[in-house]
């Protein structure tokens, strides 16, 4: 053996010396690398889990809470009669809206029966929109019941000057005191029932 050979030989059994710690080093790395890697997988499973977990008890509990579901309010006769009783009383006062919803009438020519016009169709449409709407009426009952008749309502200024715009006009306001009419008594009553149920002393059953 040359003294070549010889430096060879020694040369690769230090090579092989120095190999395992690198593969050792080389395996610990993909093993912590794997570890971390199957770790956050774990958690993204779990993650999503949990959130649907907690979003379906926080539904059962809303679900299943008797105060999830509202309280349904019904109407009386007596509420009834204390919303067309408001309505009876106001008509002839100040608080009567059509006196508010004519004022801009009073101005117009010919004086003063552009604005009694205007009074009578709101009038006639207002309150008796009023009445059926605190009985609990639907818009079709005042359809058939006053918006129909507007025209008979009015009539009356037929005979007067300039016949063409009064009769318009009592027409006009007529229909407009029908659904004001409906309105103002639909909130006013829905205020009764709403108050009184939550007053104990006041309750009408």
């Amino acid at each position: 053996m040359t003294m070549y050979d010889s430096c060879s030989e020694q040369y690769w059994k230090n090579r092989k010396k120095r190999r395992p710690p690198k593969a050792f080093l080389r395996i610990s790395l993909l093993c912590f690398f794997a570890f971390v890697s199957v770790a956050a997988l774990v958690v993204r499973k779990l993650r999503p889990v949990r959130q649907i977990n907690e979003n379906e008890a926080n539904v059962d509990m809303t679900t299943t809470s008797p105060q999830a579901a509202p309280r349904m309010l019904v109407a009386t006769e007596l509420h009834y009669k204390r919303c067309a009783d408001h309505f009876q009383k106001i008509r002839n006062t100040a608080q009567n809206e059509c006196l508010m919803t004519c004022n801009e009438e009073r101005t117009s020519i010919p004086r003063p029966t552009m604005y009694q016009a205007c009074i009578h169709g709101c009038n006639s449409a207002y309150f008796r929109s009023a009445e059926i709407s605190c009985h609990g009426g639907t818009t079709e009952k005042i359809s058939d019941e006053v918006d129909s008749h507007s025209y008979q309502q009015c009539s009356r200024f037929e005979g007067l000057r300039p016949k063409v715009e009064l009769v318009a006009l009592c027409r006009k306001y007529h229909d407009n005191g029908s659904k004001q009419g409906y309105l103002a008594a639909k909130s006013l009553l829905d205020e009764i029932v709403a108050l009184d149920s939550t007053s104990p002393g006041n309750s009408d059953t």
